[in-house]
């Protein structure tokens, strides 16, 4: 049975609840950064496809069927509260294209500071991609936030926005990593390669699982009125640690030393 009906009751209070609040400061910023993601996410993209061919088209197939899968499982979530598609989306197409054209530029920057501090290049190249990249999904999920702050009454709902701004990021990612592969030429082997590790293997413990890590203490932080100012903070601090840990783990696993 689907939970997700509309209803007069629900459309009057989903009405004025979407994405788009120009009243609110925080919109603004969102609408900035968006609209600079989605220009260059079109160029990326623009460099990804000229590298299309039958095995990278099969691997993006793969790749947006995963997506929507994930996509489902987070809408059952939502059922217990259901948000307006526009406030869902803005989370997913934004983690995707504000926080993909931010990282090009900044990730880089940090791994060269922890190469300088880090001998070991792997441990370096790994902290480095976590903490540049789980700061700015955290900042986007907090951005969200601001914009609609009436969507936020538990921690479930830090999970469900976390979730997708990690999947959103996710996906790009994948795309960019799928279409490089084709681009130096590795063949249909190096392709599946990459499909495989990324979406086969590492597809359920990703940017989505990581970002929710940090929804989930966010969320108890800003819904959690009746706890302790220390357990909220606390959970603000276990979720980010375990957001930027799972990330740094994954990126440099211990068995695989």
């Amino acid at each position: 049975m689907n939970h997700h009906h509309t209803s007069p009751a629900s459309e009057v209070l989903h009405r004025g609840r979407g994405i788009i609040q120009p009243h609110r400061p925080a919109f603004w910023l969102f609408a900035v950064l968006f609209a600079a993601g989605v220009v260059m996410g079109i160029l990326g993209l623009g460099s990804a496809l000229e590298n299309i061919s039958l095995q990278v088209g099969l691997a993006f197939v793969g790749t947006f069927a995963f997506a929507a899968l994930v996509l489902w499982l987070i809408w059952q979530l939502t059922d217990l509260d259901p948000k307006p598609a526009s406030v869902l989306a803005a989370a997913f197409l934004g983690g995707g294209l504000i926080i993909t054209s931010i990282t090009q530029t900044s990730s880089g920057a940090l791994k060269n500071i922890f190469d300088l501090l880090i001998s070991n290049y792997q441990v370096s190249n790994a902290l480095g991609a976590a903490t540049g990249e789980e700061y700015f999904k955290a900042l986007l999920v907090v951005l969200l936030f601001l914009v609609v702050p009436w969507w936020w009454r538990r921690p479930l709902d830090g999970i469900v926005f976390g979730a997708l701004v990690g999947l959103g990021f996710q996906i790009y990612e994948d795309i960019v990593y799928v279409s490089g592969a084709a681009s130096v030429n590795t063949g249909a082997l190096g392709t599946f390669t990459i499909f495989l590790d990324r979406i086969i293997l590492a597809g359920f413990f990703s940017h989505a699982v990581y970002t929710a890590f940090f929804g989930m203490g966010f969320g108890y932080m800003v819904t959690a009125v009746s706890a302790s100012k220390a357990k909220r903070v606390g959970a603000l601090i276990a979720g980010s640690a375990l957001a930027w840990g799972a990330h740094a783990f994954w990126d440099y696993p211990i068995l695989g030393d």
